[in-house]
């Protein structure tokens, strides 16, 4: 169990709201909000902290039916007994909430909500011993309100919940003395893990799938073991990049692809040849039609924009062109035309992976400037791109090829 994690769930895809459950709500959080509470952490020199709940649903009653019936289930085989007298099947009676149901996130984030906010506490809970305000706008995100003659007065001191994932972001001169208080108040109400330390003297940490490391004024934002992954899959793990920096005015369209059967046909062998090992160990035999072309683009494509949303923000436009050509996959005699106008390519080298890393990172930084050929800049933060490597194939591949290169780029806010 310790090993694989497991843990009893409830088979609860089948269930209906208004029948079997009320709310199904879950405390998460978008990406967006933890970066920009991130930001804050460096411009405002504030400490970062995190906790995790153990059994996390485990720690609320799981609510009854919309007929104010208890929830019962039926054990999984083998964990199933009998009535000694009827022979008929045991059910269980569900007295905290568990995973797989609707309404156990929903209990959870309202259990987590009430006692951060002293909300309809029981006799026996204790009171948080900071007064918290709820964002209106993203009820996930908690700031201390501090009274005139205490001496945390006028400081920050943030709580942002992700379902059973807790990060607090505390004022440097007060962190300590504030977040061991609260830590205190937290570990009694709940049961938790963490070290109690700041972020910034642990090793890099992982939320929301994303790793995140602290080093002086600036916080780097990366998800290397997933893009080493993706590049694996699509059988680039040895290559080195082409330069190829997007030109201005660069476009794709469905002209730019194959026209005929011939062409298609022409595209598929090309394919097949270039990707052999990785189409062979991902579907087990070359592609014998088309439709398994586009697929396979399309896939790539879907992985680098998930790579862009998540820490590779300067490279969205790029991931946007190759994303116009998803449904027709560009031809190698297309490929030529486009060499033309655009900088030389480098030949392709090989040499061992474990020399680079493959990864895209969001630098955030209190005062960084960077260099780019958009005139726009964001203040106070600055997206650099460590970049993976590439091979000058056919289009299809010099396309992402870009996007891996794009340069440093100032983006709108």
């Amino acid at each position: 169990l310790i090993k694989f994690k497991a843990r009893m769930c409830i088979a609860g895809w089948g269930l209906i709201q208004g029948i079997d459950y009320i709310e199904n709500y879950t405390g998460t959080a978008p990406i967006g909000d933890l970066y920009l509470l991130e930001s804050a952490a460096v411009l405002f020199d504030m400490d970062v902290f995190e906790d995790d709940l153990t059994q996390a649903y485990c720690h609320v009653p799981m609510p009854p039916t919309p007929s104010g019936d208890d929830v019962v289930v039926a054990p999984a085989r083998g964990t199933q007994t009998y009535c000694p007298d009827t022979g008929k099947l045991e059910f269980l009676h569900v007295q905290m909430a568990l995973y797989g149901h609707p309404a156990a996130g929903f209990a959870l984030a309202r259990g987590l909500h009430d006692r951060l906010l002293n909300r309809t506490l029981q006799p026996n809970q204790s009171r948080c011993p900071f007064s918290f305000q709820q964002c209106p706008a993203q009820p996930v995100i908690f700031r201390a309100s501090f009274p005139s003659n205490s001496p945390f007065h006028g400081e920050f001191f943030t709580v942002w919940i992700n379902n059973d994932n807790i990060r607090t972001y505390a004022s440097k001169s007060i962190s300590r003395t504030a977040y061991t208080i609260f830590r205190s108040w937290l570990s009694g109400a709940f049961n938790i893990t963490g070290t109690g330390l700041p972020l910034a003297l642990q090793p890099p940490q992982t939320c929301l799938g994303v790793e995140i490391a602290y080093s002086k004024h600036c916080t780097t934002v990366s998800m290397p073991a997933y893009i080493r992954k993706s590049i694996a899959i699509a059988g680039m793990s040895q290559c080195n990049p082409a330069p190829t920096p997007m030109i201005e005015g660069f476009q794709l369209n469905k002209s730019m692809g194959p026209q005929s059967d011939a062409d298609r046909a022409a595209v598929l062998v090309q394919v097949n040849k270039m990707f052999h090992s990785a189409i062979l160990q991902q579907c087990g035999k070359p592609f014998s039609r088309w439709e398994q072309v586009v697929s396979y683009f399309a896939q790539h494509v879907s992985t680098i924009g998930w790579i862009a949303k998540q820490v590779g923000v300067t490279i969205s436009l790029a991931h946007s062109i190759l994303g116009r050509a998803m449904s027709n996959p560009l031809s190698i005699r297309r490929e030529s035309h486009h060499r033309s106008v655009t900088p030389a390519w480098d030949s392709p080298q090989t040499h061992s992976p474990s020399r680079w890393m493959q990864h895209y990172c969001v630098i955030i930084h209190p005062r960084s400037r960077a260099a780019g050929t958009v005139s726009r800049t964001v203040p106070n933060l600055k997206y650099t791109l460590d970049r993976p490597r590439g091979v000058r194939q056919t289009l299809m591949i010099s396309a992402a090829t870009r996007l891996l290169r794009h340069r440093w780029i100032r983006i709108p806010m």
